[in-house]
């Protein structure tokens, strides 16, 4: 039996989530002056005449490209319209086929501009950054890259901030090499000690900063970035 607090976080999960969508299709929707309801007119209603019209003038690609679509989008009408209603196993199905369907829709009209969260965030940071304000998620993602680098050089606590960045990363003697020319170790040296200086030294000094929580997702894509450069980067030999 799940317990009350259990409940609780995972409505509140699924509620973020899901506000998240429908406030991004809102502003789809507003930019381009369509809801997603009219839709069916489009495709079947009367606007139909002067879509499938249109259609004609495209390219054969493209011509074929939506045959396939809506060979493979009609049989999942049923499944769009009350995804919610689905068991957590069919949900991965149904993403799998959407994606399917991108994939196709792209390869006829290019790449969409809109960007997925990345799925492969690292473990660790997200269990620490997980629903934290902008102030401890950046100490917390800040501590655990910091950690990541002792690790992978071997050393202690003695060595944190610019002295464990110089560590690491100083173009010529750092312990670790990433790059295959100067420029690019001298750029990456910068990129860390910029992110410490600017990102991580404000929120760390006083309790006063406080960007919101979208400001806070982004700097947990930007700290888990620099731990994945941690983790490819080499130990000089």
């Amino acid at each position: 039996m799940r317990s009350a607090r259990e409940t609780l976080e995972l409505l509140r999960d699924i509620l973020m989530l899901y506000g998240n969508f429908v406030h991004e299709l809102a502003e789809i929707e507003m930019k381009h002056n369509f809801n997603f309801s009219e839709l069916q007119n489009v495709l079947g209603g009367p606007d139909a005449p002067a879509f499938y019209s249109s259609l004609m003038k495209l390219d054969p690609k493209m011509q074929l490209a939506f045959v396939s679509v809506m060979g493979k989008f009609v049989p999942l009408s049923k499944e769009f319209q009350n995804a919610l209603a689905l068991k957590a196993s069919d949900k991965l199905s149904f993403a799998e086929k959407l994606n399917d369907i991108v994939a196709d829709l792209e390869n006829a009209t290019g790449v969409s501009l809109i960007t997925s969260r990345p799925t492969d965030l690292d473990k660790h940071l997200v269990e620490r950054c997980a629903h934290k304000d902008y102030h401890d998620t950046v100490t917390n993602a800040f501590a655990l890259l910091e950690d990541k680098m002792r690790s992978k050089l071997g050393v202690g606590r003695e060595y944190f901030g610019d002295d464990l960045i110089t560590l690491a990363f100083s173009p010529e003697k750092g312990r670790l090499t990433l790059g295959a020319t100067s420029a690019e170790r001298q750029g990456i040296y910068l990129l860390f000690r910029g992110a410490f200086s600017f990102l991580r030294n404000p929120p760390s000094h006083t309790l006063g900063v406080d960007e919101g929580r979208n400001a806070a997702l982004k700097v947990t894509h930007m700290v888990d970035l620099l731990i994945k450069l941690v983790d490819s980067a080499d130990l000089r030999k």
